[in-house]
């Protein structure tokens, strides 16, 4: 079958295959490299708020059991007050 596209027809599709392959390019070299760099520095910053948080529970827990009395007044207090509060 003979090619019936004009000339300017397949120019076109002609620079349209070659944005594409750019665009593709430069996403491949920059993009995605920095996408991969944010995960990476997204997944530390989870992992150091996940360390402050067992840290911080862990320390809560030490002292509940050094100080057991005070900590059930404690809680006792704060469930009156939000149940007032929520009143």
């Amino acid at each position: 079958m003979p090619n019936t596209e004009k000339p300017e027809t397949t120019s076109v599709r002609d620079e349209i295959a070659e944005l594409r392959r750019h665009v593709e390019k430069l996403l491949s070299e920059r993009v995605e490299p920095q996408l991969a760099h944010a995960a990476d520095t997204a997944r530390t910053a989870a992992q150091a708020a996940g360390n402050v948080v067992k840290s911080d529970v862990e320390a809560i827990l030490q002292q509940v059991r050094a100080h057991p009395v005070a900590a059930l007044a404690i809680a006792a207090g704060l469930g009156f007050l939000v149940g007032r509060v929520w009143r």
